[in-house]
């Protein structure tokens, strides 16, 4: 039930709230278990978006020392910034949108970046125009006024997400029934006209000639040791940029490493 959809001019206070629990806690003296042993945590992610004014920012931050608890631990989160453990908090469908909430035009064209693996992905909105595709990545284009919903898959993307839930968070977000869009799936250079008009493509030149900018920034290698052998994954991470609908640069990183794959590891070491 987490209200899952940020906009970029405002901020929010998120409260994350567990217990710690201990188990197999034996009382001596009573010869007993106590099962439910532990403690209550609280975190407060504070979150601003990119485009938010100062005023506000000031303000969330104020109502932070309002609301959080003595001994509460705070975390600001700042857009295209998040933590794997907050994007958990959102079972895959957080959504990062552009301006504000009471603005949102579901009769507008929206254009969505898949980021992220699997569990630990979500949507970025972007702004809708064929320069912001790239083929290392999968899009989501709602078009309102045909009741469409394009899934763009880049040359170069993941093939395997899963884009239903997504889907069904963006029908949440327009105040739709799951039924209501038709969902079309289109490979990089195989665009029809009605998609290619909606997001302004030139005529006669493909999206590979057109923002073909993408380039290799750094190298990772992950290596699992144990007493026998050392096994080593080398992962290429890319860069590439976006620019928002106010038109500046925004960064985004093609990382496919998910944060359990870390955890699996003996000995992780990172070079």
């Amino acid at each position: 039930n987490l209200f899952s959809f940020l906009f970029s001019e405002e901020a929010y206070l998120i409260e994350w709230s567990f217990t710690y629990g201990r188990k197999d806690i034996r009382n001596i003296k009573r010869d007993s278990e106590n099962e439910n042993t532990g403690r209550e945590i609280s975190v407060y992610f504070y979150w601003q978006g990119r485009d938010c004014s100062v005023s506000e920012k000031a303000l969330s931050a104020v109502l932070t020392i309002f609301h959080v608890k003595k001994k509460a631990h705070q975390c600001h989160i700042g857009q295209d910034q998040e933590l794997p453990v907050f994007l958990y908090l959102f079972k895959g469908n957080y959504i990062s949108s552009m301006g504000k909430l009471k603005s949102f035009d579901q009769n507008e064209n929206h254009l969505y970046l898949i980021r992220g693996e699997n569990k630990e992905s979500f949507l970025t909105e972007v702004i809708p125009s064929y320069q912001s595709l790239r083929s290392q990545a999968q899009f989501l284009f709602v078009v309102a006024k045909t009741k469409k919903i394009y899934n763009w898959v880049g040359s170069n993307a993941n093939k395997h997400l899963d884009v239903r839930n997504y889907i069904k968070n963006l029908c949440k977000l327009f105040e739709k029934n799951e039924t209501y869009f038709d969902l079309e799936v289109i490979e990089e250079n195989q665009e029809s006209a009605c998609f290619k008009d909606a997001l302004f493509f030139p005529e006669n030149i493909a999206v590979t000639e057109i923002r073909n900018s993408s380039k290799i920034e750094f190298c990772c290698f992950f290596h699992k040791m144990d007493r026998n052998n050392i096994k080593c994954k080398k992962i290429i991470s890319l860069k590439f940029l976006i620019k928002n609908f106010k038109g500046k640069s925004v960064k985004y990183d093609k990382f496919n490493v998910e944060q359990h794959n870390l955890y699996m590891l003996n000995q992780p070491g990172l070079i």
